[in-house]
């Protein structure tokens, strides 16, 4: 990762994490910086390593990523997905891709967020990126029609 302090702030501001400590890593091998948040019993660490590769491009969108072995992402359950995406967009929140059919493939929308005068079905599932391109996916299970 590029920036932990910015990557920090964006977890405690669009995720409402909270950073519980902070650590670094200094080795002939690998130097660096950590942190640790938290949400809801979920603990979430981070590095920034000198010398880190960025996320390759192919990691970086949904379908691709899948082709990858390895780790996909992180998932949340939100109730009322799309009104988080709406307040996602007005943060500048980088937005990969919607879901709003089951069974359909996850799309890039231009527009993701509800816009007066149009209708368009709430979203069922949708990507995001953090500031280092990582992806996290939100899922809306009532929207789905799926029990919790």
């Amino acid at each position: 990762m590029r920036d932990l302090d910015e990557s920090i702030q964006w977890y405690e501001a669009v995720l409402g994490m909270k950073l519980e400590r902070i650590g670094s890593l200094a080795s002939p091998e690998i130097t660096g910086r950590n942190a640790f948040l938290v949400r809801d019993g979920l603990r979430v660490e981070m590095w920034a390593l000198e010398g880190a590769a960025p996320v390759p491009p192919e990691r970086l969108a949904p379908n691709t990523d899948l082709l990858t072995g390895g780790t996909k992402h992180i998932g949340f359950e939100v109730d009322n997905l799309q009104s988080v995406i709406d307040e996602m967009v007005r943060q500048g929140v980088d937005i990969a891709t919607v879901q709003r059919h089951r069974g359909e493939p996850h799309l890039f929308e231009e527009h993701p967020e509800t816009e007066p005068g149009k209708s368009k079905k709430p979203a069922f599932a949708a990507f995001s990126r953090d500031p280092n391109g990582a992806l996290i996916e939100l899922l809306d299970p009532g929207q789905a029609g799926q029990a919790r």
